[in-house]
């Protein structure tokens, strides 16, 4: 009996990074291929205009006449793209080899307004055209796949393949000993995160005398000078001086003890295509308080806190409710009240919930996902791209060469 014939998959990113998102995600789906080579061959190479891997299966480029003149390009049978950013390579799906299938895990993309890269975003709405030519779509949330049928692309061709947790609890929740309140403020320090209304609206409670202590985690090298600026001048406001405490870019160890001590992460966002950090804070019994934008009321499974976005004043509300719930709770656990968007719940119980529920989006599960996924593409009936199409491609490859 011959040998199985090899997957050859095709997998293509802007970065490839540990520390980085959509490094993550591809990082599983590496590690999924990996273990499948275990049982029946598997080739695999990844395309990325940079990376911090030492694999021999990283290409890095960000010439297309590069990539569409690798004969590895010309004979995959799948090409699986991460698409939330513009990027070069991504225009290769206008060239696939006829019988190649295409495969898009679009991770959604900041609108202009409130990108810290207006132009950037704009390009790649432009490139998220693209996704048409793809034979099937992965998104990680219901509001993903609404943007996409929007756009008029098929039920048919969307998977939704929820991402798993990255900071898991290694211990149970700690207890500090103190009546400070403890929020945290875990986002990229962007405008769309809403962190200049979270100090506003905390700014309003401290004034009205709620005790409390935030600190942020987030790299600084995500902000522009003018924002990163701005977020230093509330810190350092009458209300917030000695409150608010800036952590800067923290690792996962770092960030699991935080979520662990955490009473509360605020995420006043006003667009989130997914936002892991949810998951994460319930994982650790961690209450969420955040706007109602985009896909909050999806990922917060009616568990946390939500108001109207971009409603300061109910923003700081909210908190101070909290804040007097959880009191009631140090002073008396057994009858306590937490307030959430589907009603009041016990303390212990919500903690209890919020943990099974965030537990359930593992590794294995995600990296199980993706593997039915490319079985369902290969198993899929051939749709062969036209020989003009093929025609097009060729004429385009010879005028980028």
């Amino acid at each position: 009996m011959g040998k199985a014939k090899p997957y050859r998959i095709a997998l293509y990113t802007t970065y490839y990074a540990a520390g980085d998102g959509m490094g993550r995600v591809l990082g599983h789906k590496i590690a999924a291929l990996d273990e499948l080579a275990r049982t029946r061959p598997v080739e695999l190479k990844v395309y990325c205009g940079g990376s911090d891997f030492d694999d021999p299966r990283i290409a890095r480029v960000n010439k297309l006449p590069e990539i569409l003149g690798d004969p590895f390009f010309q004979t995959a049978d799948v090409h699986h793209y991460e698409f939330g950013w513009y990027f070069r390579p991504f225009e290769s799906i206008r060239h696939l080899p006829a019988k190649a299938r295409a495969s898009v895990f679009f991770h959604g993309i900041t609108p202009p307004q409130w990108a810290s890269d207006p132009e950037g975003a704009l390009k790649s709405l432009k490139q998220k055209r693209l996704l048409s030519r793809a034979d099937a779509i992965c998104v990680a949330s219901p509001f993903a796949r609404d943007d996409l049928l929007s756009l008029g692309i098929g039920h048919e061709k969307i998977n939704i393949h929820p991402l798993p947790l990255s900071v898991v609890p290694k211990q149970e929740r700690m207890k500090t000993g103190s009546d400070v309140v403890e929020f945290i403020h875990v986002a990229r320090l962007t405008p769309n995160k809403g962190l200049l209304d979270l100090l506003t609206a905390l700014q309003m409670a401290s004034e009205r005398g709620l005790s409390f202590r935030l600190r942020i985690a987030a790299h600084p090298a995500s902000a522009t000078a003018d924002f990163f600026a701005e977020v230093r001048r509330h810190i350092e406001s009458p209300a917030l001086r000695h409150r608010v405490e800036f952590l800067g870019h923290i690792d996962d160890v770092a960030l699991s003890s935080l979520y662990g001590q955490a009473d509360a992460i605020i995420l006043p966002s006003y667009h989130d295509t997914y936002c892991l950090p949810v998951l994460e804070a319930f994982a650790h019994g961690c209450h969420v308080i955040a706007y109602d934008s985009t896909n909050f009321p999806h990922i917060t499974n009616g568990f946390a806190s939500l108001v109207p976005t971009g409603d300061i004043p109910a923003l700081a509300e909210a908190i101070e409710k909290f804040a007097d719930e959880l009191a009631r709770a140090r002073l008396n656990s057994q009858d306590a009240l937490v307030t959430t968007s589907s009603g009041s719940v016990a303390l212990a119980e919500h903690r209890s919930r919020m943990k099974t529920y965030a537990c359930g989006f593992t590794e294995e599960g995600f990296k199980s996902g993706f593997l039915s996924h490319i079985d369902a593409l290969l198993a899929a009936p051939q749709k062969r791209r036209g020989i003009v199409a093929r025609l097009r491609s060729t004429l385009a490859y010879a005028r980028s060469a």
